[in-house]
């Protein structure tokens, strides 16, 4: 072979070489896209958020490289309307959100380098303002070693639902009347102004609440009222059952006697720490729900006719909802009246549901929209 054929084989072959290299050098500085967005906060499907939160989520780059975040966010899905561009962090925050409300949100995530990745559709839905969302679940409801109405102790098995954090207020109850008049039922108004502890009073055309007793639990209205009341909000009144398990702190439950203690001073008034007085709502400490004077101030009224026996027939029932007709309906909670003993999560007590007393009133209850 001539030199000059040697020195061109020579030539082509670095040429060959060095081209190999190019190529994987090229390879190994291909740049990797984003790792999919993970983990949201609140998570896909979340019920009961608050309606100032705040979205997260997790993500990573296999490069190292710093990410940059679209976040989508809207009521409709799959949402297109754009929350925040080129955001530097893996959170932000929300406020002033509507209640009961489903959102849906995606994230896409950005390199710099021009690639990015793209989250799944994630979904939330809001809390009501005021309500506290109990998940469902099953429990064990009674008492052995209560009085006798209380027993069996039986299981239970009960569908999520929204309850109101406070029992509702002479001020609620207030705004309810000036819209729908203060109508007969039964007979009877629903609430009973006359009397001269009722907090509530006509005034011309209208009813006022007396001036510092705003934030008290309206009482006085009969069950009926109640129960008007109730749906006028869109809701109606607990069951029997679903005020216990809610009273017990719901799948978050420690098994205290009273909502939310063992010790009825912490949690609710009674007759040895109220003087006799009714207290405004929310003083003492919350139940492991959030939800404020289960135990105490006022007895709340239930959808449940009353029956001593009932519980006997109830035994592995889902969503209970009490005898189909009776005399008398359900109270729960014990009021500020009465010894702790009256006031734990278990006791029952039922009147008819045309009295209304000083001692007597109620919380609302809203289910979930399927």
């Amino acid at each position: 072979m001539t030199k000059t054929k040697l020195s061109s084989l020579f030539f082509f072959t670095i040429f060959l070489l060095l081209l190999s290299c190019s190529d994987s050098s090229t390879d190994s500085e291909a740049n990797n896209a984003p790792n999919t967005p993970t983990n949201p906060s609140p998570l896909d499907g979340a019920v009961g958020v608050e309606i100032e939160d705040t979205l997260s989520w997790i993500c990573s780059d296999a490069d190292g490289d710093s990410l940059f975040y679209d976040i989508y966010f809207a009521t409709e899905n799959p949402p297109m309307d754009l929350l925040k561009k080129n955001h530097p962090a893996n959170k932000i925050a929300l406020s002033d959100l509507d209640g009961l409300t489903d959102y849906y949100w995606k994230v896409v995530a950005k390199d710099g380098k021009g690639d990015s990745t793209e989250s799944p559709i994630w979904k939330f839905t809001t809390n009501d303002p005021g309500m506290i969302f109990v998940e469902g679940g099953l429990f064990m409801m009674g008492n052995e070693n209560g009085d006798e109405d209380e027993s069996p102790v039986h299981e239970v098995t009960l569908n999520s639902f929204y309850i109101s954090k406070y029992e509702v207020t002479n001020a609620e109850f207030c705004e309810f009347l000036n819209e729908m008049g203060n109508q007969e039922e039964a007979g009877k108004p629903w609430l009973k102004t006359n009397h001269g502890l009722c907090k509530i009073k006509p005034v011309g055309d209208k009813f006022e609440v007396k001036e510092g007793y705003e934030n008290h639990p309206v009482v006085f209205m009969t069950w009926y009222g109640a129960w008007a009341y109730c749906r006028w909000k869109g809701g109606r009144l607990p069951t029997e059952a679903e005020w216990e398990y809610a009273a017990r702190g719901g799948n978050k439950s420690k098994g205290y006697l009273y909502a939310g203690s063992d010790n009825m001073n912490d949690v609710g008034w009674y007759a040895d720490n109220s003087g006799q007085e009714l207290m405004p709502v929310g003083q003492k400490m919350p139940n492991e729900l959030g939800l404020y004077d289960m135990s105490g101030n006022v007895w709340e009224w239930c959808i449940d006719w009353y029956a001593e026996d009932y519980y006997s027939n109830s035994v592995g029932s889902t969503n209970p909802d009490g005898p189909e007709e009776g005399e008398e309906k359900v109270l729960r909670g014990g009021s500020y009246w009465f010894t702790a003993e009256v006031c734990d999560v278990n006791n029952r007590f039922a009147v008819s549901p045309l009295s209304g007393h000083f001692i007597r009133g109620l919380r609302l209850v809203k289910d979930i929209e399927k």
